[in-house]
């Protein structure tokens, strides 16, 4: 008796024991915020290196068992919070974090950035699971992280630490040069932001066209700026670039050259449509070509070898160099030469005809081709009459007066298929809507092709020579040659050569039909066959015709 009334008593006094330390743990977090950087510490040593959580103790002996209430240990000298500095970490990556999770229960902490070169920086907060790691998206943090030195604070609700500090690597550092335009061996001044005097950089001068690339300048004080010597580095044209402990970027084009040609653009300011002559000099009458490139910013956007007969014209819309400044170089053994023009969009003209609305047939004598402009419609026009299912082009030329009609039946066309109409003027370009341009001839009802198999949850394109006038319905059935009582349908399509069936809209709808021989659709059409199949097992094999063969 008297050992049972001992161990009760031991235990009672336990109970207000941990009683008094789940009060004296919870104190400091009542009501209070947690000062980032000092965490808050544990009096009470007793835990040792217990993770910081809420805990119950549980106490067992022989003849009995006891469970305290809730309380809560947390970090004496704050959480160790990592993060992974063996991978570059770029400002659209991920910062890989590890830290110390709390144990018994399911928090969410906030994770702070902090730039060390700017601590007055403010960057969103991002909660996060408390699961001990994660990637964090630098973009949380919000739009425009620069590159720079950083670190990382978790805050929990039982402690917090900061991490290592780590670098977020720009993709691309801005770069400045003194000169764009150079002769062979001078010297230009490299300028780039941001930079971080205690690192190094790299300094390389990359050819535009081979992509060859020479090594200018090898770990130099990363302070902003460089003066380089461009030494024996050819002709042509070339991009700078600086690469650092904190990101990398190229400067826009730097031309050199070993003496100045004299090259003009005639004229400097064009609309895409407008031709525009590339004009040069001198000319060594012994080299049949020279290259031309066009340059866009820091991009290449056309190259080509041309006679070296002193000028050249292109249109820039027909080689798909849209509105914008450029710079135009051409390349000789003589020296290297670049001018400057100005490219701006078309004036849009309003193709209104010929439109959807209207079938039109190969044996057309007028189609009708009109366009208006927010302009003055003069000089000449440009029509061409596009398949674009084919890629083919009819093409025409006209007075730009608005107005044009073609004859299809001098054309040649063989088949059914969509057409549009482009026109251009001088000054502006339209395009008119997708239209039908029909083969005439018997009707045909035919899938894509005779030999494949469609799924059943798929699409069956059907097309037709139309026999009906412009604007009338034709009605489409579809059955089993085997199972004619197997037919689904009818389904109503305008006259148009051309329909669509969602095959997975029939299941279900089958509807027996019974037919009379001699006037059916199936008597006076030759209907090539076609197999439907599950979406896993489409066959390839054709059924022969067996009706109106």
């Amino acid at each position: 008796m008297l050992g049972k009334t001992t161990f009760f008593l031991k235990l009672l006094f336990l109970f207000f024991f941990l009683d008094g330390l789940n009060a004296a743990l919870a104190k400091p977090f009542s009501g209070a915020k947690l000062n980032v950087g000092n965490s808050i510490k544990n009096r009470n040593k007793i835990f040792g290196n217990v993770l910081p959580g809420i805990y119950i103790l549980n106490i067992t002996s022989s003849i009995s068992s006891g469970v305290s209430s809730q309380f809560t240990i947390y970090s004496e000298t704050g959480i160790d919070v990592n993060v992974d500095t063996s991978i570059s970490i770029e400002n659209t990556g991920s910062i890989p974090v590890t830290w110390t999770p709390s144990a018994g229960a399911i928090f969410n902490v906030v994770a702070i950035l902090s730039s060390i070169y700017s601590p007055s920086s403010v960057f969103k907060n991002v909660t996060i699971p408390d699961s001990g790691m994660a990637e964090i998206s630098v973009s949380q943090f919000g739009s425009t992280i620069a590159s720079g030195e950083y670190s990382l604070t978790i805050v929990t609700p039982l402690g917090a630490g900061i991490s290592n500090t780590f670098l977020i690597l720009s993709q691309y550092i801005d770069v400045t040069l003194s000169n764009y335009s150079v002769h062979i061996g001078k010297n230009i001044s490299v300028y780039w932001r941001p930079f971080e005097c205690n690192e190094t950089a790299n300094i390389y001068v990359r050819d535009m066209n081979s992509e060859a690339s020479y090594h200018v300048a090898k770990n130099i004080s990363d302070k902003g700026y460089y003066n380089i010597s461009l030494g024996t580095i050819a002709a042509g044209a070339y991009k700078v670039e600086v690469v650092s402990s904190i990101g990398s970027g190229s400067s826009r084009i730097l031309y050199i050259s070993k003496a100045s040609l004299n090259v003009t653009a005639i004229p400097s300011n064009v609309y895409a449509v407008q031709k525009i002559f590339i004009v040069w000099k001198p000319i060594d009458r012994l080299q049949k070509t020279v290259e031309l490139s066009i340059y866009k910013a820091s991009s290449l956007e056309f190259k080509v070898s041309v006679p070296n007969i002193g000028i050249y014209s292109f249109i820039p819309d027909e080689i798909n160099i849209e509105a914008g400044e450029y710079t135009s170089m051409i390349t000789s053994k003589l020296g290297v030469g670049i001018t400057s023009f100005s490219v701006y969009s078309p004036i849009v003209l309003n193709v209104t005809e010929p439109n959807a609305s209207v079938v039109y047939k190969n044996t057309t004598t007028s189609l009708p081709v009109q366009w208006s402009s927010s302009g003055v419609l003069s000089g000449k026009a440009s029509i061409k009459l596009i398949d674009v299912i084919s890629g083919y082009t009819y093409n025409f030329t006209a007075v730009n007066n608005g107005f044009l009609t073609i004859d299809l039946s001098t054309l040649g066309i063989l088949n059914t298929s969509h057409y549009k109409v482009v026109v251009t003027s001088t000054t502006g370009k339209g395009s008119s809507q997708e239209f039908s341009i029909l083969a005439a001839g018997n009707i045909v009802e035919t899938s894509a092709s005779d030999t494949v198999g469609v799924s059943n949850v798929g699409t069956l394109n059907i097309t037709w020579v139309p026999v009906e006038p412009p604007g009338q319905n034709i009605t489409i059935w579809i059955f089993q040659p085997d199972f004619p009582s197997i037919v689904y349908g009818p389904f109503s399509f305008p006259d148009s050569g051309l329909a669509t069936i969602n095959l997975s809209d029939l299941m279900g709808s089958k509807t027996p039909k019974t037919y009379q021989t001699g006037e059916s659709i199936f008597e006076r059409a030759k209907i090539p066959q076609y197999i439907v199949s599950s979406p896993d097992r489409v066959s390839k094999k054709a059924l022969k015709p067996s009706i109106g063969a």
